[in-house]
């Protein structure tokens, strides 16, 4: 054999030989290895897709709950709570007996005492900028 880089004859290189056994045995490990790293993956994709399922169920929840309070906030809005008087029902109001009017008279109005003078006799007033009570 000769070397690549220099062309030189190399010396003979022993043949190391190594037992089948332990060949095997270390590419069994190896595929154990990975074997064990795949299940590991697999189950850490597992996790993470519940985890995931789990936090969109919560925000779809919470969505849910605000869409829910605000279609309640605007039906309050627009209906209004009344309260309810029972179908049948009739209310009666009663005034208060007068014992001055027994034959259906009308009470008469009381009479305002007025002590300024009569409309004729008021003073006019000019309205407007030459009022001179305007300025003070």
């Amino acid at each position: 054999m000769y070397c690549q880089h220099c062309g030189n004859p190399l010396a003979d290189q022993p043949v190391i030989e190594v037992e089948a056994e332990a060949v095997e045995t270390a590419v069994s490990a190896e595929v154990e290895i990975a074997r064990i790293n795949a299940e590991r993956d697999i189950k850490l994709a597992q996790i993470n897709a519940r985890m995931t399922e789990n936090v969109l169920d919560v925000e779809q929840q919470t969505e849910l709950a605000a869409a829910e309070a605000k279609a309640e906030a605007l039906e309050s809005v627009l209906e209004p709570e009344t309260p309810e008087a029972p179908e049948g029902a009739v209310v009666v109001v009663e005034a208060p007996e007068d014992p001055a009017l027994d034959d259906g008279q009308v009470s008469p109005l009381p009479l305002a005492e007025d002590d300024s003078e009569p409309p004729g006799d008021k003073p006019k007033r000019s309205g407007g900028y030459g009022n001179s009570g305007w300025f003070s």
